[in-house]
């Protein structure tokens, strides 16, 4: 076998390995070859094509596309170009052709010849149409749940501000048959006090009274604090940490007379939220360690703020009167209590409060205890990451 035949017997068979076929087009006499290969794989008979031929059997939507890039490369613009587009076989079967084309210049630059390497690239068009096909109904899934999901958030907030409107309005309302009762009481009691010694139950009851319309009023002002701290407008910035503790302490003078405390609170970082809310928070976790050690002849209550990845994790340790495992998730509900009015007074709000501000801040709250252990309650709040790196900066150079 001749060299120049084995060469074309080992090309024809590289092409069709690689499903691949070669074609060309003399555009000086408008003549044009395909090559075997290329006939099988589009499913066309003739192999001498001119370019009317071969643009008849382009689907006609992409016809506009082979003509313009067959000008590019004929006016210089282009060297080669790389497309796809759909061809309609013989038997009218439409398949998909990725193809290669290259130019042919004389001496003065001028095109003489384009050629170029087709193949059938109909499978993976397929399959990627399919895929768009897919992601389109997945948006529109998407889409269609993330309405679903914003109407659902429009009406829990609605829901949410007609139920603290309605606790508001209910808390109002309850004040005045309070003071009914209360200043009726006080009357009585006065009456009473001038009536014989006989009459001592008569003052049991009226005192009872009494204390229950105070618990009532206390009761009612932690309803309308729950519900002023889901109304309050938050302005986030930077807050220390250091500064809220301090001020907390100071606002629980009155209840540290006569008591031994020892404070373990070590420099704290700055976090991102809101001063005024916040400072609710600290203020209620360091009141509750205060109130749940007052047995302890001597209270421990220990602060610290951790670095976590993706949050600070701020804590407050007590070695108080602990609670029960498994309760934590109680402790954070609006009016729940595990210690009875004797034990430890309290209307079950002040945790409630740390949830709902901490949440509002998109962080988390925590609790661990022991009984007569103490306890760690805590809040977690997102890291700034500006205000992190500035932070951590600072730790390296001391």
């Amino acid at each position: 076998m001749s060299e120049p035949r084995a060469s074309e017997e080992r090309l024809s068979l590289a092409l069709r390995a690689a499903r691949q076929g070669a074609w060309e087009f003399d555009l000086r006499d408008g003549s044009g070859y395909r090559s075997p290969e290329l006939r099988a794989l589009l499913g066309v008979q003739h192999g001498q094509p001119t370019l009317a031929d071969y643009l008849g059997n382009v689907h006609e939507q992409d016809r506009p596309l082979i003509l313009a890039a067959f000008q590019r490369l004929r006016s210089g613009e282009l060297q080669e170009s790389v497309l796809q587009y759909r061809f309609v076989r013989d038997d009218a079967q439409v398949i998909w052709v990725e193809q290669h084309t290259f130019v042919e210049r004389d001496d003065t630059g001028a095109a003489m010849r384009l050629y170029g390497l087709s193949r059938d690239i109909t499978a993976i068009k397929e399959t990627e149409l399919a895929l768009q096909r897919s992601n389109a109904t997945l948006e529109a899934r998407v889409a269609a749940r993330t309405r679903e999901l914003e109407a659902e958030r429009a009406a829990l907030l609605a829901a949410n501000a007609e139920l603290e409107a309605f606790a508001y309005s209910v808390s109002h309302d309850l004040r005045a048959p309070v003071r009914h009762i209360k200043g009726f009481a006080e009357l009585a009691q006065r009456d009473a006090r001038q009536r014989p010694v006989a009459e001592e139950k008569l003052h049991h009851h009226l005192e009872v009274i009494q204390q229950s319309a105070d618990r009532m009023n206390t009761l009612i002002d932690a309803m309308l604090d729950l519900s002023r701290t889901s109304r309050r407008p938050l302005q986030p910035g930077r807050v220390a940490l250091g500064a809220l503790v301090e001020q907390a302490r100071s606002e629980l003078t009155p209840e540290l007379q006569d008591r031994c405390i020892e404070w373990d609170v070590p420099e704290l970082p700055e976090v991102h939220g809101d001063p005024t809310t916040l400072q609710q928070v600290v203020t209620n976790l360091l009141s509750n360690a205060v109130k749940f050690t007052r047995g302890r002849p001597v209270a421990q209550i220990r602060v610290r703020a951790e670095a976590w990845p993706h949050e600070w994790v701020v804590s407050v340790q007590d070695n108080g009167a602990g609670f029960e495992a498994g309760q934590q998730d109680r402790l954070f509900g609006v009016f729940q209590r595990l210690h009875s009015q004797r034990e430890f007074e309290g209307v079950g709000v002040g945790l409630a409060n740390v949830r709902r501000i901490v949440a509002r801040h998109g962080g988390r709250v925590f609790a661990h205890g022991q009984p007569d252990e103490g306890a760690t309650f805590g809040f977690a709040l997102p890291r700034q990451d500006a205000l992190c790196a500035e932070q951590e900066t600072e730790q390296l150079l001391r």
